[in-house]
């Protein structure tokens, strides 16, 4: 398990901000190694978090650089991880089951999006055949409405 305990939740459909949150995992240490509360419904609705949670994900990447997505299936939000360190473990939360009929997704690197993913070159990206055949934004076909508005930059405390 990574250093870093953190629960990320959405942006969710009854959400006025439509923001993903990060949620930091209490650690309780002792001489034994640790103890966390990786799923509590009372810490998720203290938030302000009341959607309905149906399954828990959990994947492993060997390598530094490894990145799954961008992907979405019947919500208007594309979802991808990048790991910065070799053997790392992501555990997360998932509002409807898998949908192979529904899924799709977004090259990672479109320049439309110009998401800052911390790799020092492009050639330390470990991809799956899957997301490296992805379309761009562009060439998407997109199954959601677009109300014209700007899109405002999604900005993360550290």
């Amino acid at each position: 398990m990574s250093k870093h305990q953190a629960m990320q939740v959405g942006p969710l459909p009854d959400d006025p901000v439509q923001i993903p949150r990060l949620l930091t995992l209490k650690r309780y240490v002792d001489a034994r190694g640790w103890f966390t509360e990786s799923f509590s419904e009372r810490a998720l609705v203290d938030n302000g978090i009341t959607t309905r949670f149906v399954q828990d994900n959990h994947s492993m990447s060997k390598r530094r650089g490894t990145l799954r997505g961008l992907h979405f299936q019947k919500s208007p939000m594309a979802q991808g991880f990048c790991t910065l360190e070799d053997d790392t473990e992501v555990l997360y939360k998932v509002s409807n089951y898998y949908s192979p009929e529904h899924e799709a997704g977004i090259r990672w690197d479109d320049p439309a999006i110009g998401i800052p993913w911390p790799l020092d070159r492009v050639e330390e990206v470990v991809l799956s055949a899957k997301d490296r055949a992805l379309p761009s934004f562009e060439q998407m076909q997109s199954p959601f409405r677009y109300d014209g508005a700007p899109l405002q930059p999604l900005v993360v405390a550290g």
